[in-house]
């Protein structure tokens, strides 16, 4: 009998802080439809001189930054990222040493694209000036704080049934919260990725769902 107790003992210890009090966290999740797309996208050129390299992604970024403008996406919405220029060595197998036969320049440009329905039309006109680097898509709702509140308060309600439930169980009643602390909850977004030569203008997006969790952990005074 008494080993019986020691072990029910172990099992809800857990969620007792001490005594008079029940500890439960809480969990929160909303679902809702993608309404924005981040793209990463750029450019890269091989020349004989760090010059030509330089001066060749400058023309086809400059012509996508253009073609992005004419297809409806705002200045603010576009951000040069990362900038390369790196030498292109060749192993000759006559003298066994490595030389320097060229330069490789690359620039990243990320875009938020706001309409997902002209996202085929948007890497088609990347492609045709010069676009031949995308290092992926990630698709997320614009409001994403509407749905942190949301999923806050999902978890701030299944924590106080679990109290109610546990201090029900044990025949105890909740009498207020000590304490109410959140936790690190998450976002969920999908991420695409593709080849540039996959733009097409009848490319369709499957926008698919974004989630936001959120968890709370609290803290009931019982008696």
């Amino acid at each position: 009998m008494r080993r019986l107790i020691i072990a029910l003992f172990l099992m809800v210890s857990p969620l007792v802080a001490h005594a008079g009090t029940i500890t439960v966290t809480g969990q929160g999740a909303v679902s809702a439809v993608p309404d924005i797309a981040s793209l990463s996208m750029g450019v890269t050129h091989q020349a004989k001189t760090a010059d030509e390299a330089m001066a060749t992604v400058a023309i086809s970024v400059n012509a996508m930054i253009a073609s992005l403008k004419q297809a409806g996406v705002a200045a603010k919405d576009m951000q040069t990222g990362q900038m390369s220029l790196n030498p292109v060595w060749t192993y000759s197998e006559r003298t066994k040493t490595n030389k320097v036969t060229g330069f490789s320049a690359g620039v990243t440009l990320r875009v938020t694209l706001r309409d997902l329905s002209a996202m085929g039309d948007v890497l088609t006109r990347v492609v045709r000036v010069g676009g031949n680097q995308f290092h992926g898509m990630s698709l997320g709702v614009e409001d994403s704080l509407a749905l942190e509140v949301q999923a806050r308060a999902l978890a701030v309600a299944d924590a106080i049934a679990k109290g109610k439930q546990l201090a029900d169980a044990a025949g105890l009643r909740i009498v207020d919260v000590v304490s109410i602390s959140e936790g690190t909850g998450g976002q969920s977004y999908p991420v695409v990725r593709m080849d540039m030569a996959m733009a097409t203008e009848s490319m369709e997006i499957a926008a698919g769902e974004t989630s936001v969790t959120k968890s709370v952990t609290m803290i009931f005074e019982t008696e």
